[in-house]
């Protein structure tokens, strides 16, 4: 039973990875301190939701330190292997999409004259 409930809780973790990467863009997107800490914040107390919500709904007992132990080993596998895929990932639509904005533009102004010939 219990390691059922840690593998439970390392699975939690490792979606608590994909959380984090929707506040790794916004600090990275802003990057004043304040604004970094606010987004670390934030990931705390959605985490936080998330994990009293699927415990909750899957009816886990207490939390123990163990519970714990195993959302940290899930967040920390997320951020050494998915978070990388990820972060690839990301990166290609990024440059792909800045690629086609940089051939319609030249030099952040309209290329009006490649459009009409």
């Amino acid at each position: 039973m219990q390691l059922r409930i840690f593998l439970i809780c390392l699975f939690i973790g490792v979606l608590g990875g994909f959380v984090y990467d929707v506040f790794f863009l916004l600090r990275n997107f802003y990057r004043k301190q304040w604004f970094r800490v606010l987004c670390d914040v934030c990931f705390c107390l959605c985490f936080g939701v998330f994990y009293f919500f699927l415990s909750v709904s899957l009816a886990l007992p207490p939390l123990r330190g163990y519970h714990l132990l195993a959302c940290v080993i899930g967040l920390t596998l997320y951020l050494k292997s998915f978070h990388k895929i990820v972060a690839f990932f990301a990166d290609m639509l990024y440059n792909k999409l800045i690629g086609k904005h940089k051939r319609n533009t030249k030099h952040g102004r309209s290329n009006k004259r490649a459009k009409a010939g």
